[in-house]
């Protein structure tokens, strides 16, 4: 096989498979002899590549794509810059992208997050996820109260004072509740003054006595004194008197006859004896009764003059001592019995009448029974005093 040297160095005439193996060597091949037509497809790999010999001019626009990057192996250091305090995220066409926060919160540099003031909203807040530590000291007032929710548990004693009252009150002053159970406050009323219910009976009030040298007056009543040397005293109700105390005693209506005044007027118990000065009463832990209105007396007890055991004493009927007053000798006066229970061991006899006579000490002596009597005993009669 013939071959030619031609002057610019290069061989004609000799095929590759004309050469032996292994015969061209790198000091055989001229700088710049190999293009990239030279090279066949698929044929430069890994191991024919010098370490750091590929460098940015080395590779084509887009040419290294996610396949080809080992995982974890993007460092924040390959990421562009981004202004402080941004994020990035994906934007409308879905490629990341650098902004700021905004809204109810903002974020620092540091990565710290603040809330915007009003921000949160109890909507956005879970059941009970309030609670003490989370509120700070003092602030509380009247307007987080609902209406109504404070009642008698949370109110500590002695906690509500005067000064905590509306309407405030001062030194002297009454409240009391008017018709809707509102409190009310009555300021104090002057020297003098007493407290009364007011014509409708809903509040009270204060009044004054009209006081003058001989009378006082209240509303429409008067009480007035007609005579300082007797010391007569009236009682005017709408101009009409109603009663009048004299020397004599109280009169009303105008009348002022010695005769028709009322100058005493008593209630009592009294204790039955006989005698012997026997109780002769049912029992003798029992008292008779007796109302005295001037010189007339009314007596009442139960009688048991016969032998019924216990504390009774024999029969002795014939009179009834122990009474709250002295009778008068002079007068004689009927007297009506209450229904006996036993009269001489019999049943019941109804009413028996009898006679009481006087004998100017506080004894009656008793007509119209039998020996042994139990009963009810009813009286009146004329007294001295």
């Amino acid at each position: 096989m013939a071959v030619t040297i031609n002057g610019d160095g290069t061989i004609t005439g000799l095929s590759a498979g004309g050469l032996p193996a292994n015969s061209v060597t790198e000091a055989t091949i001229a700088d710049g002899a190999i293009t990239a037509a030279k090279i066949a497809a698929d044929t430069i790999v890994a191991a024919d590549i010098a370490a750091g010999a590929v460098g940015a001019s080395e590779l084509a626009d887009d040419a290294v794509d996610t396949a080809a990057i080992v995982d974890a192996n993007v460092t924040l250091a390959k990421v562009e810059n981004v202004t402080s305090g941004q994020i990035i995220v994906g934007n409308g066409s879905n490629r990341p992208t650098a902004v700021a926060v905004s809204g109810d919160v903002t974020l620092a540099n540091t990565g710290a997050v603040t809330i915007a003031t009003g921000a949160v909203e109890h909507a956005m807040l879970a059941g009970d996820a309030v609670d003490g530590d989370n509120i700070a000291d003092d602030s509380i007032n009247s307007e987080h109260y609902v209406d109504g929710s404070i009642d008698n548990a949370h109110i500590a004693n002695d906690a509500v004072t005067g000064a905590k009252l509306n309407p405030a009150l001062v030194q002297g002053d009454i409240i009391y509740a008017d018709g809707t159970d509102t409190i009310e406050r009555l300021a104090k009323g002057t020297a003098g003054q007493y407290l009364k219910m007011n014509s409708g009976a809903t509040a009270p009030e204060w009044a004054t006595l009209s006081v003058s040298s001989d009378s006082i007056t209240e509303g429409n009543t008067t009480v007035e004194t007609v005579d300082s040397g007797t010391g007569y005293v009236t009682v005017t109700v709408d101009g009409t008197e109603e009663g009048r105390w004299t020397p004599d005693g109280l009169c009303f209506h105008g009348d002022t006859a010695h005769a028709n005044a009322l100058y005493d007027y008593e209630e009592g118990t009294w204790q039955p004896l006989n005698q012997s000065d026997q109780n002769i009463q049912d029992s003798a832990t029992d008292k008779g009764q007796y109302i005295k209105i001037g010189k007339f007396c009314w007596v009442n007890c139960t009688l048991n003059t016969g032998p019924t055991g216990g504390n009774h004493p024999a029969a002795q009927a014939t009179q009834v001592k122990g009474l709250p007053y002295t009778f008068v000798n002079t007068i004689s006066n009927g007297c009506t019995w209450a229904t006996a229970s036993k009269q001489n061991g019999n049943s019941s006899v109804g009413h028996a009448p009898g006679v009481l006579q006087g004998n100017g000490s506080a004894a009656l002596f008793i007509g119209g029974i039998g020996a042994q009597y139990w009963g009810g005993f009813t009286a009146s009669y004329a007294v001295n005093e």
